[in-house]
């Protein structure tokens, strides 16, 4: 085995369980052709109790001889609840080198959230054989409150002469956000091995808003892109007026 890259994956789920807040994708760019397995394993998951808010009737009986009148008022509550939904880890997509053509091709999944209208789920694969791999993309996807951790990992064959033991260049981070409420919907983090040049911030925006709107339901003008040095940990929005990330509170309330 040449070499073995290690990146580590975070998302918060949303409020239901079919709805996910800030799935992550991650694309790690290995350089020279390398036949690789890639895998990716969920390692985390953490519930988040989230407060809701309860409404209802009380109803009071008063007898008085003979006769009863009943009252009724509404009451609320304010409970801890916790919902569970889909949590996925995959392979979205891979580059490699075409044996015959020697051009760079590439091989995209879709991204599998919800069942088929048959009951049998689509899975992209979570683990693949690429022979002369280029690059590799990653999935980390939690629906509910719930927050996931995964590591997205490529084992290299062969002896790849300079890449053994070469850093990781650090991670360049994109998150696409609603442009009305700042709400975040997806980041998108592209690291390098070795020597390899980190691409164009323009380049990774759009491979961004292509992964965000595979699971995205609003038009592409409501959607835009912030390039960020570091994520913050935790629940985390863009600050329309200074177009910075901040956190924000994940217990929500509902009516």
């Amino acid at each position: 085995m040449g070499y073995v890259t290690m990146v580590d994956l975070q998302s918060y789920g949303g409020a239901q369980p079919h709805s996910f807040d800030q799935p992550q994708t991650i694309t790690i760019i290995l350089g020279p052709p390398a036949n690789v397995w890639a895998t990716v394993a969920i390692n985390r998951l953490t519930l988040l109790p989230a407060s809701q808010e309860i409404h209802g009737k009380d109803i009071e009986v008063t007898m008085d001889g003979n006769s009863a009148s009943v009252s009724t008022s509404k009451v609320s509550a304010s409970v801890e609840a916790v919902t569970f939904g889909d949590i996925s880890a995959y392979v979205l997509g891979y580059a490699y080198i075409d044996g015959k053509t020697r051009q760079e091709l590439t091989q995209e999944f879709a991204i599998p959230l919800f069942l088929t209208p048959e009951g049998v789920p689509f899975l992209a694969p979570s683990q693949l054989y690429i022979p002369a791999a280029t690059k590799v993309t990653f999935g980390l996807f939690v629906g509910g409150y719930v927050y996931a951790a995964a590591t997205a990992m490529v084992f290299s064959f062969g002896d790849q002469v300079g890449m053994k033991h070469e850093p990781l260049k650090p991670l360049d981070a994109c998150v696409v956000y609603d442009r009305s409420t700042g709400k975040v919907l997806h980041v998108h983090r592209v690291v390098c091995v070795g020597q390899q040049p980190t691409p164009a911030h323009g380049k990774v925006a759009d491979d961004s808003l292509r992964y965000a709107l595979q699971h995205v339901k609003c038009d592409n003008n409501q959607l835009d892109t912030l390039h960020v040095a570091e994520l913050p940990h935790g629940r985390f929005k863009v600050n329309l007026q200074t177009k910075e990330l901040v956190r924000y509170n994940r217990h929500r309330k509902k009516g």
